[in-house]
């Protein structure tokens, strides 16, 4: 679910639709090839989780072998970044568009209040705020 969530927001929206407006129904493909592999993926992980209880990290270390399990991890670690990377740079943006903040200085800042909030909130408040931040984007784009 969280990443169904995550594949949702609006930064996402903005971004297929800015997309959109520029190549037209030229990257349709790429949209519509991510999302059946989400659900793809998704599927085959809750069905893993289930009957085995293990998570797609903790099977790979057990069920395969250590170098191709280290290298899936790695792509996944690699990939993870990546998206991190991408939402990082997105609150740079926003700051930039609202405040004038450079581009850097806001990814710095960025950076340090999710760090602030992953190690002094407690997770309960973090899941509630994040529940408030999604219903309030959902609200202003209805």
């Amino acid at each position: 679910m969280l990443v169904t969530v995550g594949f949702i927001d609006p930064g996402n929206w903005a971004a297929n639709i800015a997309t959109g407006s520029e190549f037209g129904y030229t990257l349709l493909w790429v949209v519509s090839l991510s999302t059946i592999m989400l659900i793809v993926l998704q599927h085959n992980v809750a069905h893993l989780g289930i009957a085995t209880g293990l998570c797609l990290s903790e099977a790979a270390t057990i069920y395969l072998k250590p170098w191709i399990s280290k290298s899936v991890l790695s792509f996944a670690v690699v990939a993870s970044v990546s998206t991190s990377l991408a939402e990082i740079l997105g609150g740079a943006i926003a700051l930039n568009m609202l405040f004038d903040v450079p581009l850097k200085i806001g990814a710095i800042l960025v950076t340090f209040f999710v760090m602030i909030m992953l190690f002094q909130i407690h997770i309960r408040k973090l899941k509630d705020g994040s529940l408030g931040l999604f219903q309030s984007s959902t609200f202003i784009f209805i």
